[in-house]
């Protein structure tokens, strides 16, 4: 009787023990899940920092940055008619290159620069219509206690008082999430026009057609003999424009295969890169995907 009391009692105690375990990893998962949108940060990250982790660091990473998002991430790809996978490498690629400036641009509401998790510069926001404002967002503002302290009796310009809503904005993940995809549409849209500049000829075949109610199909206009070259590529095509207007329709845009030999358009080929090596990382690590 001893002997079976003492054997019932490491049972319980490893029951107790195993049970405590699986709490806990239920309780974390759930609160990385149950983390809204709104808690993505900037934090200060290199291309070169990102590349020197190990391959489950940077999925553990790409995760903890855009998980609270992903149901976000989904609906404005979905209305931009862009492939959710390129709205999540466009935005991690630019989470992995924030210094003390993106940091401090953000924390003082300079309203210029750009500022987000989407990294948008807000006079490109405003100029491509990437964030809503309203009017009454415009006169809540000027009537603002925030404004009063600012600029005193006289209310800001209209057009001062924009840039500085919009600058708030974009510092929201939900609304940064939406302008960025929308910047991706009008690049694609603009790539569509300039199908046959040299760069664009890298990754085309032929011009593309863009639909709505499709994303994906934009991948049968893409090089690559694989889903996953396919992929890579259209990363690569997209971030450099999105880094630096122009890009896809100048005559010499420079190499995209070889960002570091200088030249013209060094920084967009360089983030281009980037974005092609986060896209790889997405599609082996099979992350983000329905």
């Amino acid at each position: 009787m001893q002997t079976r009391y003492k054997m019932n009692g490491n049972l319980t105690y490893y029951f107790t023990i195993s049970l405590s375990a699986m709490l806990l990893l239920f309780n974390a998962s759930y609160s990385l899940a149950a983390k809204p949108c709104s808690s993505v940060k900037l934090e200060i990250m290199t291309p070169d920092t990102l590349r020197s982790k190990s391959f489950s660091k940077r999925l553990n990473w790409y995760e903890n940055k855009l998980s609270p998002c992903s149901q976000e991430l989904k609906e404005s790809a979905n209305r931009n008619n862009i492939p959710t996978e390129l709205l999540n490498t466009i935005i991690l690629n630019e989470l992995a290159d924030i210094n003390l400036l993106d940091l401090g641009q953000e924390w003082i509401g300079v309203g210029k620069g750009s500022v987000g998790i989407a990294q948008i510069q807000i006079d490109t926001a405003i100029f491509h219509k990437l964030v809503d404002v309203t009017e009454e967002d415009i006169q809540k503002y000027q009537n603002s206690t925030e404004a009063v302290q600012r600029f005193g009796d006289n209310k800001p310009h209209k057009n001062e008082t924009i840039k500085i809503i919009t600058g708030k904005k974009l510092t929201e993940p939900a609304i940064a999430i939406e302008a960025a995809a929308r910047e991706i549409r009008k690049i694609l849209e603009n790539i569509k026009t300039c199908s046959s500049s040299s760069w664009t000829n890298n990754f085309l075949n032929g011009e593309i057609i863009l639909t709505n109610g499709d994303p994906s199909q934009i991948y049968d206009f893409i090089k690559g003999n694989s889903p996953k070259e396919k992929s890579i590529n259209l990363a690569r095509m997209v971030a450099a424009p999105y880094n630096s207007t122009g890009i896809e329709c100048v005559e010499n845009p420079g190499n995209p295969f070889s960002p570091n030999d200088g030249g013209p358009f060094l920084n967009p080929r360089r983030r281009s890169e980037s974005a092609a090596f986060i896209a790889e990382d997405l599609f082996n690590g099979n992350l983000f995907n329905e």
